[in-house]
Order: C-alpha cells, then sequence, then structure tokens
C-alpha cells in the first residue's frame, strides 16, 4: 500500500519522529506527479472529445448544405411543377365552367330540359379538397365530401379499397371491444358467484 504525503504529514503531527524529510518530499513530488498525470489523461479527454465535436459539426455543415441546395432545389421543381399543374386545373375548370353555362344558357332559351346539362365545377372548394388530400400518400375522402368528379377510374378503386380496409379495420376493432366487455362481464359475474358461495359456505358454519 503507497503512503501518501498526507499520510506521512498526519503521522508526523501524530508524533512519528521516523519519518524523515527525503519521505516526506519523495511522497508530495509522486502526489503532484500523480495529479498532473490525472489533468494529463483529462485534458487529453476533453481535446479529444472536442476534435470529435468540431468533426461532427463539420459534418452537419456539409449535411446542412446538402439539405439547402439540392434538397431545397429539387422542392423547388416540385413546388414550381404543382404550381403549374394547380393553376392550369384552376383554367381548365373556368373554361369547363363557362361552356357549362353557355351551354345551360341555350338549352334554357331553346326550352331544351331534356338535354343532359354539364354540371359546373365549385372551383375553389376543388382546389381546397386537393390540397387536403395532397397532405397523405393515402387515397382517401375528405370529411364529409365524396371523391371529386376529377378523379380517375383507378383512384377511385384505390379510394373505394381505402374505404373497405378502413372499414373492415374499424368493424374488428369494434368486435374485439365488444368481445373484451363481455369477456369482463363473465369475470365479473364468476367473481360474485363465488364470493356468494364463500359467503353461504361460512353462513353455515
Amino acid at each position: 500500500m503507497t503512503t501518501t504525503y498526507e499520510d506521512l504529514r498526519q503521522r508526523m503531527l501524530d508524533g512519528d519522529d521516523t519519518i524523515t524529510a527525503a519521505q516526506l518530499d519523495k511522497a508530495r513530488r509522486d502526489a503532484e506527479f500523480e495529479e498532473l498525470q490525472r489533468q494529463a489523461a483529462e485534458a487529453a479527454t476533453e481535446r479529444t472529445a472536442e476534435q470529435q465535436r468540431q468533426a461532427a459539426i463539420e459534418v452537419l455543415r456539409g449535411r446542412a448544405e446538402v439539405a439547402q441546395t439540392s434538397g431545397l432545389s429539387e422542392m423547388q421543381a416540385a413546388y414550381r411543377k404543382a404550381l403549374e399543374a394547380l393553376r392550369a386545373l384552376r383554367a381548365g375548370m373556368e373554361t369547363y365552367n363557362a361552356e357549362a353555362g353557355a351551354i345551360a344558357g341555350i338549352a334554357k332559351k331553346l326550352g331544351a330540359s331534356d338535354v343532359d346539362t354539364p354540371r359546373a365545377f365549385d372551383v375553389a372548394h376543388e382546389m381546397s379538397r386537393l390540397a387536403e388530400q395532397a397532405k397523405t400518400d393515402r387515397p382517401h375522402r375528405v370529411g364529409l365530401f365524396t371523391l371529386s368528379r376529377l378523379v380517375d377510374a383507378d383512384y377511385r378503386a384505390e379510394a373505394e379499397e381505402d374505404d373497405a380496409r378502413r372499414r373492415a379495420v374499424a368493424k374488428e376493432n369494434e368486435r374485439q371491444r365488444l368481445a373484451d366487455l363481455e369477456r369482463q362481464r363473465a369475470e365479473r359475474e364468476a367473481e360474485q358467484q363465488r364470493l356468494d358461495r364463500l359467503r353461504y359456505a361460512n353462513g353455515l358454519q
């Protein structure tokens, strides 16, 4: 067991006159050396941690630069395409509505009530509904509204399949909920019957 400088000092204070100056000096120097070693190790650990932190910062800086250049440019291109498509859709609906209105007007003048005139689109509603549907990858009906007349047959089929899946899941969840309630009720009844029998048996004693 190594005798420390503080041990030797305390022994001298307690009356031990065998301690020499050389022993004290060596113990003090050893203690200082060990403390310097400890501090050096801590400093080395801190330097390594800082180097690793700086390296991680450089990696993060590069990642941020990529995100703000190529990543952002890809989204900007997609945004432009989406904007152009939405403008084209709005213009198409407005053109369609103008023609539908003209046909309806002529049919009224001619008294041609049996003509199946085109039904105009609510442009604002269709654009709003499209924005809502764009928030998810899942084809679905938005709120209480049915699918737009603008969706094609494939999209309509996907939406109907999705609706069927969600209804099946909801039905199964409800079946499981009712089964759990029935199981809990049966368990409560069985426990009540057990307690009744126990009370009856105790009453006979």
